[in-house]
């Protein structure tokens, strides 16, 4: 009964269920690929981080550190896989000039950094480590979005004896820090 009433409004209402027929189809097609697509971002995302070695656990800590109690600790931690300690070198927003454009009103917390030896490295766009030579200056795709920098621009730094510049040799992604929701950002020198 249920199948004569629905082939009966199929029939008298033939362009509203071409319609509807339609409708579903793209929905479908629709839905299949967000499906795919999710999967393909995740499935970057992951391959990304892998590559970058991100650690699982970032801490960040101003003054002293004891590297060999954090090691012992670390040793005696079964959990505790590998550690690597990263010394940032933390500067004055005020003193930074990128391609020209000051940060002293920038919020981030700029740091310059180097490679990592066993993990959370920095990579280029194409996911190789990048290793700077003397002079040279990489930078977060962050800041080459906001300031429309290049390589070849060059990154001044006002210290009390005066200014040291280093040139953008090119744009590294950060697994950790890259994100604008990350209130520090790192400077591969």
């Amino acid at each position: 009964m249920i199948g004569t009433m629905v082939r009966a409004s199929l029939r008298r209402n033939r362009l509203v269920s071409a319609f509807m027929a339609g409708f579903l189809l793209l929905s479908n097609a629709l839905l299949a690929a967000a499906a795919i697509l999710a999967t393909a971002v995740f499935g970057s995302v992951t391959g990304f981080m892998t590559t970058a070695q991100t650690p699982h656990f970032m801490q960040m800590h101003v003054g002293a550190i004891d590297a060999d109690r954090l090691q012992s600790f670390a040793d005696g931690r079964p959990e505790v896989a590998a550690i690597e300690l990263i010394q940032i070198l933390n500067v004055d927003n005020a003193a930074l000039t990128l391609g020209g454009h000051s940060l002293d009103a920038e919020i981030q917390q700029n740091g310059f950094a180097t490679q990592g030896r066993r993990m959370d490295y920095l990579l280029a766009a194409d996911g190789t480590r990048i290793q700077p030579e003397p002079g040279q200056i990489y930078l977060p795709f962050f800041y080459e979005d906001k300031y429309a920098l290049h390589a070849g621009d060059r990154v001044d730094l006002a210290l009390p004896g005066g200014t040291s510049s280093f040139t953008v040799a090119g744009f590294f992604r950060d697994s950790q820090m890259n994100s604008t929701l990350a209130s520090s950002k790192r400077l591969l020198i």
